[in-house]
């Protein structure tokens, strides 16, 4: 078929292009479209790739330990928040600063407690000190105590507000210089000295000799010697630092004297509490004997008990909210005294008073979250009734003693004395038999329920008791009280995996429901309980059990069995009902013969209480 004349393309004449080639103009529009086609098509195709991207990217859950920072950046001497969730229960976190880059310069600046959830939190003030006080980026680093476990958050430091620097006021020079110099400059000066006057003050270099810095009567600036050498020290009394406007950390005053007799000879912003001087002085110019000092600020804790401890020589005192928690006010070596206070949520006012003699000058306040006894929290009372305060409390990594004749402690008489223990322990589900060797007398509670009640006078003897525990962390308390003579306590436990005769599984309702109070192994199918009940923590009444065994009867033959009960009884062999009186009943006594056959049979017999 041919195509309609004006379905061709037409094309106008061109003039004959000149000797030596040239490109038509239909041929250069051509390469534009195709050019212009495949920059479409490369968008097009970027686009699509980017979706598929878009759509296969998977955000990453944080798992495990985490911790976040808030604000995420801070001046020196803000309060950060820390928090974190997901960590070891109960575990001990400790908060350390590290300067990114600078592994080596870590510090550890503070503890926190995960609850048994795994979350904590804590409050802290920024330090303002190097190389915390810098404008840089630094790592909170969280570690559990004792487990490969750490988390890491970043805080970005900004630059601290500034202070007015008082007009004419003198420089204080790092602690190893004796005399710290002041170095006049004027405008004109090549150098930029680290102090600069206003432009109108004046002022005359130090003079050798140990006399007052005079400040000439005209305006007109004193220029710096064309070749300045170092000055030598001189023995001018040391100026101290310009006393600090604000206060970060403590409040230091210093006193040149024993009993913080005003004025203070110098007030500084320090840090922290945690100085050895060893035989030196706090400052140049204080006496490295025979001072004094005190140190306050506000704190922010979360409620909870803290144990503070406080190493010192020579004398300390130390308040919390104004009520004297240590006076250890004398002279003496080198020693640790430590103290539990139980705080609120909220700022507390701390105040901390030191005074050194002579000698060595050391003193440390530090403090950390409970718990204060990881084992068993050892109360010990100088009567047998376990009556008033405690006259000694510690921690005790077991309740196995045999004191003999004597005492626990000196403070303490050799008879007629108590002690309750207590702790939470990790048990696993099932059946326990607990047992204590004791003289005189011993309680058990596990989660509040007596198990072991064997509180009267009596020589050395066992006594047990069991109980059936869910798996997870339990409640125990220990009370045991010496009469005279042999002072003897020692508590163990088991989980019971095999019962040789009956297991006897006792529960705290007449209709066998749930899981049992206890499981033990009973030698025998034989109890008059009359009105006492089966254990110290069940009822009376309205209680049932099952016992279970297996017995070997031999060739087999015809057997009798007898059994009597108040009130319901069901015994089955090998899961056939032998005999059925489930029924309230004054005490009734059945006989059943059966013919059993030679070998191993189970028994099975039911009982309830009304």
């Amino acid at each position: 078929m041919r195509a309609p004349e004006d379905w061709r393309p037409r094309v106008e004449p061109e003039e004959e292009a000149p000797a030596g080639g040239g490109v038509p103009s239909w041929l250069v529009m051509l390469a534009v479209v195709l050019l212009a086609a495949a920059v479409v098509l490369a968008g097009v195709a970027g686009y699509i790739l980017f979706q598929q991207a878009q759509r296969g990217r998977v955000t990453p859950t944080p798992l495990g330990p985490h911790i976040a920072v808030a604000p995420a950046s801070a001046r020196p001497g803000d309060i950060v928040e820390v928090s974190g969730t997901g960590w070891p229960a109960l575990a001990t976190v400790k908060i350390s600063l590290v300067p990114q880059g600078q592994p080596a310069a870590t510090t550890l600046y503070t503890t926190a407690q995960a609850d048994a959830n795994g979350r904590w939190s804590l409050r802290f003030a920024l330090p303002p000190t190097l190389p915390w006080s810098l404008p840089a980026a630094v790592d909170i680093l969280a570690q559990a105590e004792g487990q490969a476990v750490e988390a890491r958050a970043v805080l970005q430091v900004e630059t601290a507000i500034s202070m007015a620097t008082p007009t004419l006021a003198p420089i204080w020079t790092a602690p190893a210089t004796v005399v710290p110099t002041l170095v006049p400059t004027t405008a004109a000066s090549p150098t930029v000295p680290p102090y600069t006057p206003t432009p109108t003050a004046t002022f005359t270099p130090l003079p050798p000799t140990p006399t007052p810095i005079v400040f000439p009567p005209t305006a007109t600036p004193t220029r710096l010697p064309p070749t300045p050498t170092p000055r030598p020290p001189t023995p001018t009394p040391i100026i101290p630092p310009p006393t600090p406007t604000a206060f970060f950390g403590w409040k230091g005053e210093y006193y040149a004297n024993v009993n913080l007799a005003e004025p203070a000879a110098l007030v500084r912003d320090d840090p922290y509490v945690d100085f050895n001087w060893a035989s030196g002085a706090p400052w140049p110019g204080l006496p490295a004997d025979y001072f004094s000092a005190r140190w306050t600020r506000s704190m922010y804790f979360d409620a909870g008990t803290y144990l503070f401890r406080i190493t010192v020589d020579d004398g300390v005192r130390f308040w919390i909210d104004d009520q004297l928690i240590v006076n250890e006010w004398y002279v003496g070596a080198a020693r640790t005294f430590e103290r539990s206070v139980s705080l609120s949520a909220g700022y507390h006012y701390l105040r901390l008073e030191y005074f050194e003699s002579a000698g060595v000058a050391l003193i440390r306040l530090a403090w950390e979250p409970a718990p204060l006894y990881p084992d068993w929290k050892g109360e010990y009372f100088g009567n047998p009734d376990l009556a008033g305060a405690p006259v000694v409390v510690r921690n005790d990594p077991a309740v196995d003693f045999d004191w003999g004749e004597g005492s626990p402690r000196p403070e303490l008489p050799a008879d007629n004395f108590s002690v309750r223990w207590t702790r939470r322990l990790w048990l696993e589900e099932g059946p326990y038999q607990f047992r204590a060797l004791v003289d005189d007398g011993v309680r058990l509670w596990v989660d509040g329920k007596l198990v072991i009640n064997a509180w009267a006078d009596g020589p050395v003897r066992e006594v047990s008791g069991h109980i059936y525990l869910a798996g997870g962390s339990h409640e125990m308390r220990v009370e045991y009280y010496e009469r005279s003579g042999r002072a003897v306590v020692r508590l163990s436990w088991e989980r019971l995996a095999a019962f040789p005769e009956w297991r006897g599984e006792y529960y705290a309702n007449p209709t066998l429901a749930g899981p049992p109070a206890l499981v033990r192994n009973d030698p025998a199918v034989d109890f008059d309980w009359t009105a006492a009940p089966p254990a110290p923590f069940m009822p009376r009444t309205n209680f049932s059990v099952r016992w279970v065994r297996w017995v070997d009867f031999g060739a087999g033959g015809w057997t009798r069995f007898a059994a009597g009960a108040d009130d319901g009884l069901r015994i089955w062999v090998d899961g056939q009902l032998l005999l059925d009186q489930w029924r309230d009943q004054a005490y009734t006594e059945w006989t059943v013969d059966r013919w059993m056959a030679q070998g191993w049979h189970e028994l099975r017999v039911e009982y309830y209480q009304r």
